[in-house]
């Protein structure tokens, strides 16, 4: 995945409501980004890991092509599956929010890129440069100190 691309943005769902083709290829970015983002190799059960993702992704982009082509017996299957796409991004992403609520750290390995020299997500702040947190944040969003 090239580095211009900001890999998973947890707290941002509105691409629920992009058209059929962009919201694919949108799924298969994501699960992209789970793919190789070095905190998210292990997911707990339940928790679809980017591979599950990206192939939703794919599934829905296969029969919006399909529906495109002329098989139009086959728009019922393509709606039907969007729900299910969506539904798979949307567990892995509110996993890895609740994680980061929890941990406070999204990157380790130089995933994000440097064009992002700071985070601002609620009640944190991060150089993503450097993967720690600015000094004036240490205690987590719910105002209790961050668990070690």
């Amino acid at each position: 995945m090239p580095e211009s691309i900001n890999p998973i943005s947890v707290f941002d769902t509105s691409f629920i409501n992009l058209p059929h083709l962009e919201l694919a290829t949108h799924l298969i970015g994501i699960g992209d980004a789970f793919i190789s983002h070095s905190l998210y190799q292990e997911v707990p059960e339940g928790v679809p890991h980017g591979t599950e993702i990206k192939d939703a992704g794919t599934r829905y982009h296969d029969l919006i092509y399909a529906v495109m082509s002329g098989a139009f017996a086959k728009k019922a299957e393509r709606d039907a599956y969007r729900a299910k796409a969506v539904q798979t991004a949307t567990l892995a992403l509110n996993w890895a929010g609740m994680r980061y609520l929890r941990e406070g750290n999204f990157c380790c390995s130089g995933n994000f890129p440097q064009s992002l020299p700071n985070a601002q997500l609620p009640g944190r702040s991060f150089n993503l440069a450097t993967c720690t947190p600015s000094p004036e944040t240490k205690a987590t969003s719910f105002g209790h100190e961050p668990h070690n």
